[in-house]
């Protein structure tokens, strides 16, 4: 379930009125807002983590907005009078992170490569995301980031290039390697996993996939001696500039060591010239992809469940919601 960050500083539409762990938050209407009084009285956040009970919740009629929709279940709810479904583009960038600090075939840039060619984005795209996805252009921002790279293009599908790369780094007949992958934290993830190491055994990598519940997935990541692969999901503030920091050597994020990198972002980010920092940018981008510093995937879309009595109601690519304009028509 998607964490829904909800700032209340006192003059927005909504001010808080009661939190229980685990179960919900209740915000009601500001009566002091200084802008148009919101029209829903009471707004409650249930946390409701399971996919089938919050699924069921929504087509019983007992949510109004149900966040996190899996592709699986889009045919049921538009087949449903009375609930329509939102599908749009996220910034969530899923893909996978190798972690080149400890001693594997990932430290070595032509099997960073060689993992980029062996993977068919386009048919994980249409078969595990039932289409509510879109391929990464050889970058880990979407469109709605600023800097982002247009002259950037995804890895093609190329099995044959991906088996001479791994021949050229001295794997002619491929490799073991284990990978670990989330559960529940991002849109199909386990399925992902499974997918990519049936795609990667073609190419002779095989992928021993260990799905866990995201916090012992995390804690892993976080040693920087784990993996050495990792199915991540990151969004960022809509700047590439930040995205690409996050992989930067010295941050709590990064699985890889790379002072070229490190120059190249870290001068992005101290350019005060607008057109300079964008080229720059771009510049860094164009590295990140060509040094393979992620085995990259797709942009996650949004799939939001919303009842018809709800009025007036959209999300953010960032995954926000606002329901200062929202209105909601009958009771229950």
């Amino acid at each position: 379930q998607r964490q829904m960050c909800i700032r209340d500083s006192g003059t927005g539409p909504f001010i808080f009125e009661e939190w229980v762990k685990d179960d919900h938050i209740t915000m009601v209407r500001n009566p002091a807002y200084w802008g148009t009084p919101a029209d829903i009285d009471r707004l409650t956040f249930r946390s409701v983590p399971d996919i089938a009970a919050r699924a069921a919740s929504f087509l019983a009629g007992e949510a109004d907005v149900v966040t996190d929709i899996q592709p699986v279940m889009v045919p049921v709810v538009q087949a449903r009078d009375g609930l329509s479904l939102l599908a749009e583009e996220g910034m969530r960038i899923v893909f996978v992170k190798p972690n080149t600090r400890i001693d594997s075939p990932m430290t070595d840039v032509r099997v960073r490569q060689a993992l980029n060619y062996g993977i068919d984005k386009e048919a994980i795209v249409a078969s595990v995301m039932g289409g509510f996805a879109t391929v990464s252009p050889g970058q880990v921002v979407s469109s709605q980031y600023w800097g982002f790279n247009p002259d950037l293009e995804a890895y093609p599908y190329d099995p044959a290039k991906a088996k001479a790369l791994l021949a050229d780094a001295g794997y002619p007949n491929g490799f073991d390697i284990r990978m670990s992958v989330p559960r529940g934290r991002y849109m199909n993830d386990a399925e992902i996993g499974q997918a990519l190491a049936g795609q990667l055994e073609d190419i002779g990598v095989n992928v021993k996939v260990e799905t866990r519940e995201f916090s012992v997935h995390n804690k892993e990541f976080y040693t920087q001696e784990g993996g050495p692969l990792f199915l991540i999901g990151y969004k960022a503030p809509p700047d590439t500039g930040i995205m690409l920091s996050i992989f930067e050597s010295s941050h709590p994020n990064s699985q890889h060591v790379d002072p070229v990198y490190d120059d190249m972002v870290n001068d992005a980010l101290a350019e005060t010239d607008a057109d300079l920092r964008l080229e720059k940018t771009n510049a860094a981008s164009e590295y990140f992809r060509e040094q393979a510093i992620a085995i990259f995937l797709h942009q996650q879309w949004l799939l939001t469940g919303v009842h018809d009595r709800v009025q007036d109601f959209h999300t953010y690519p960032d995954g926000r919601i606002y329901f200062g304009n929202v209105d909601i028509s009958g009771s229950r």
